[in-house]
């Protein structure tokens, strides 16, 4: 009857270290979820923070700005300027070295 008690305890003890070990991992992995859940979170709620932020803008800022771009380039010869150095931007590549420095 003590032996038979004795296995009892020691397989009690056993299965609890066991559960206490497993229990311990888990636990552990859980926690590592739920801080890099809360980080993207924060990430998230940051770039939502500032998307509103700049979407606040009034709107008579927006229209005074393309006014005065647009009282900018009135002549001709700067349109024709801003053209050219559109496509040159964009067509740098293909530019032969005499053509990129003029």
């Amino acid at each position: 009857m003590l032996l038979a008690l004795e296995i009892v305890g020691i397989l009690s003890m056993l299965t609890f270290l066991f559960i206490g070990i497993w229990s311990f991992i888990i636990f552990n992995k859980i926690y590592g979820q739920l801080k890099y859940r809360n980080y993207l979170i924060e990430k998230v709620s940051y770039n939502l923070y500032l998307n509103n932020k700049c979407n606040n803008i009034d709107a008579e800022d927006i229209e005074s700005h393309i006014s005065e771009s647009k009282n900018d380039v009135e002549d001709d010869s700067d349109k024709d300027t801003l053209k050219d150095d559109a496509i040159n931007a964009y067509d740098f590549g293909s530019l032969s070295p005499e053509k990129k420095e003029s």
